[in-house]
C-alpha cells in the first residue's frame, strides 16, 4: 500500500491512499488541486481520518459518512475523491490550510512513514564531512599557521633578554640591526646585554644571524648555530722585570696578561637540520666561562673536539692563536687527519663530504716581541702577551669521539699523548732555555 500525502488535508487529519493497482501505472497530474498536493497514482482508493477535539459532532458525523462512501466504492478516481473531500470540508467550514497544530504534524509523520520504505540517513562523523569544506578549512588553517610561524621567526620574537627579576627587557634596548656601512658578512642583528644582571636567549632561524655581546653581569647565554657570541674583554695588566739571557745580556721582560670579571654559562643548541647551514663562533677567552653543546636526539655521526694552534710572524716577533673546533663526521669513521683539517679550513662553508664544522671557539692569542735596537750597554726588551685560555671548559651531551690538538708547524716530530696529537718543530736551545726559565713554552711563540 502506497500512502499519498496531501499537505492541505493533513492539517485536518486526512490521508488518502492508492491501494494496490499496477505498480507501473503512470503518474497522473490532476488539475484543480492545491499547490501543496504532491502526486496521484491510479489504483484502489483508501482514505483514513484522524479525528481531534477541534470538531463538533455534526462535522464528525459528516466526515465519517464520507469515509464510509469511499470505502464502499474504492474504484473511484482519487482526484475525484480529493475534490469531493475539499467540497465537504468547505461546506463544513473547516480550514484546510497548514498550521503548527501538533495533531497535523503527527498526521503528516504517519502519512510519510505508514507504508513508505525507510530512508537511510546520511552518515555523520569527521570522515564524512564535505571534502571541499574540509579542504577549505585546512587551507585556512595552513595560512594561519604560516602567519604564526613567520611572526615567530621575526628577530624581535627570536630574542629574549631577561633582567634579574625575570622580566623581559624591551627589544629596542638590546636589539639592533647591522649598521648600513658594516661588512655584509657581519651578522644581521646585534644583541647587547643590558647593564644589569641578565640572561640572553636567541633562538635559531636559518635566515637571521646574530652577534651576541654579553657582559660580566650575564649569567647565561642560550643560542643556536646562527649566532656569534662574545663577552667583554678582560682588564689588561703588565709586569716588568730585568733578567739576563743565556749569553749574559740584560733584557727587560714585560709580561702582559688579562683578567676577567664574572662568569657566563653558554649553551649552544644544535639540531640536525641546522648543521651545515651556519657555523657558531664563540669567544671563550675568559677561563671562568663555560660552553656546553646540547645536541638534539636526531643528530647522528661522530662528534670531535679539535684544538688548533696556528702561528703568524717571524722569529723575534710572532704570535700564536688557539682555537677549538667542534666537528661532525660520519659514524664509525677515523679521526680527522691534518690534511683533511687543512682542506676543511680552506673551504668557504666549513664542509666537506661527510665532515661539517659545527662551531669555532676562539681561545685567545699569545705573542712575543723582542726589541734589540737599543743603545749600547742598555738592556733590550722582550714583551710577552699571554692571552690564551689554556684550560677551556667545553662539554657536550654527546661523548666526544676524539679530542685532538693540531697545529700548522712543519711536522719534524710527532708525539702521541693520551689520544691527543701534538706536532711541532725543535726550537732553538738557547731560546728554549730562556723561555723555560721564565715559565713559558717557546713552541708557542714561533721558536
Amino acid at each position: 500500500m502506497l500512502a499519498i500525502g496531501f499537505l492541505s488535508l493533513l492539517s485536518v487529519g486526512f490521508v488518502a491512499m492508492s491501494m494496490g493497482g499496477d505498480d507501473d501505472a503512470p503518474e497522473i497530474e490532476q488539475e484543480g488541486l492545491n499547490q501543496d498536493d504532491v502526486e496521484i497514482q491510479q489504483g484502489d482508493v483508501g482514505i483514513e481520518f484522524f479525528p481531534s477535539d477541534d470538531y463538533d459532532q455534526d462535522q464528525l458525523d459528516a466526515i465519517d459518512e464520507f469515509v464510509e462512501s469511499v470505502e464502499d466504492n474504492p474504484q473511484q478516481d482519487i482526484g475525484d475523491v480529493v475534490d469531493d473531500l475539499h467540497d465537504l470540508l468547505d461546506d463544513l467550514e473547516i480550514d484546510t490550510s497548514l498550521n503548527s497544530n501538533d495533531e497535523a504534524a503527527e498526521a503528516e509523520n504517519a502519512a510519510e512513514t505508514q507504508d513508505a520504505p525507510d530512508v537511510a540517513r546520511p552518515p555523520v562523523g569527521e570522515e564524512f564531512r564535505d571534502p571541499l569544506k574540509v579542504a577549505e578549512a585546512l587551507e585556512a588553517q595552513r595560512i594561519l599557521d604560516e602567519i604564526a610561524a613567520e611572526e615567530a621567526r621575526q628577530p624581535v620574537n627570536l630574542v629574549t633578554v631577561s633582567n634579574n627579576s625575570g622580566s623581559e627587557v624591551p627589544d629596542d634596548v638590546v636589539l639592533a640591526e647591522r649598521a648600513s656601512n658594516a661588512d655584509p658578512n657581519d651578522p644581521a642583528f646585534t644583541v647587547t646585554a643590558p647593564e644589569t644582571v641578565n640572561e640572553i636567549e636567541v633562538r635559531y632561524d636559518a635566515e637571521h644571524t646574530f652577534d651576541i655581546n654579553y657582559n660580566a653581569q650575564t649569567t647565561s647565554v642560550t643560542a643556536g648555530l646562527n649566532s656569534d657570541i662574545e663577552g667583554a674583554p678582560g682588564y689588561i695588566t703588565s709586569n716588568q722585570t730585568t733578567q739576563s739571557d743565556a749569553e749574559g745580556n740584560a733584557f727587560n721582560l714585560i709580561s702582559v696578561s688579562q683578567t676577567f670579571e664574572g662568569s657566563t654559562d653558554i649553551t649552544l643548541d644544535v639540531e640536525d637540520a641546522h648543521i651545515g647551514t651556519h657555523i657558531a663562533k664563540i669567544d671563550l677567552t675568559n677561563p671562568a666561562d663555560t660552553l656546553h653543546l646540547e645536541f638534539g636526539e636526531e643528530v647522528d655521526g661522530d662528534i670531535h673536539l679539535l684544538f688548533y694552534e696556528n702561528e703568524d710572524g717571524e722569529e723575534g716577533d710572532s704570535s700564536t692563536t688557539k682555537r677549538a673546533f667542534v666537528i661532525q663526521t660520519s659514524a664509525g669513521g677515523p679521526a680527522i687527519t691534518s690534511e683533511e683539517f687543512a682542506q676543511l679550513l680552506a673551504t668557504d662553508n666549513g664542509q666537506m663530504t661527510g665532515i661539517h664544522i659545527i662551531a669555532e671557539v676562539y681561545l685567545g692569542e699569545d705573542s712575543i716581541a723582542i726589541e734589540t735596537d737599543v743603545d749600547e750597554g742598555e738592556p733590550y726588551e722582550m714583551a710577552v702577551n699571554n692571552f690564551i685560555n689554556d684550560n677551556p671548559q667545553i662539554t657536550s651531551n654527546i661523548s666526544w669521539t676524539s679530542v685532538e690538538t693540531q697545529d700548522d708547524r712543519p711536522e719534524e716530530g710527532t708525539a702521541q699523548n693520551g689520544g691527543q696529537t701534538q706536532s711541532g718543530g725543535s726550537p732553538d736551545a738557547d731560546i728554549e732555555d730562556l723561555f723555560g726559565d721564565i715559565g713559558l713554552n717557546p713552541g708557542f711563540f714561533g721558536f
